[in-house]
């Protein structure tokens, strides 16, 4: 498989991200948002949880996304009319 097209775009407190992926084999587009640290609700399992994603997956995304190319568009459209 292709590395995937990427971007990411950092909140302006430096304290979240977004990740936007689009492999060219596939149709959807993956958004995995980011937080820099831990959650506010820090308990054992969490951490553990927090570091079985590390060890799996190699990254820290609280969450994944999946759209479809049709629905990014909409949603481009949407963002255009609200800026």
């Amino acid at each position: 498989m292709d590395e995937p097209k990427k971007l990411f775009i950092k909140c302006n407190c430096h304290a979240h991200g977004i990740e936007l992926e689009k492999y060219d084999d596939e149709d959807e587009i993956w958004i995995s948002f980011w937080h820099n640290g831990f959650y506010n609700n820090n308990t054992l399992w969490n951490r553990i949880k927090f570091a079985w994603k590390i060890l799996k997956d190699g990254k820290v995304s609280i969450d994944d996304f999946s759209f479809t190319v049709n629905d990014c568009k909409k949603m481009v459209e949407y963002l255009k009319e609200l800026i």
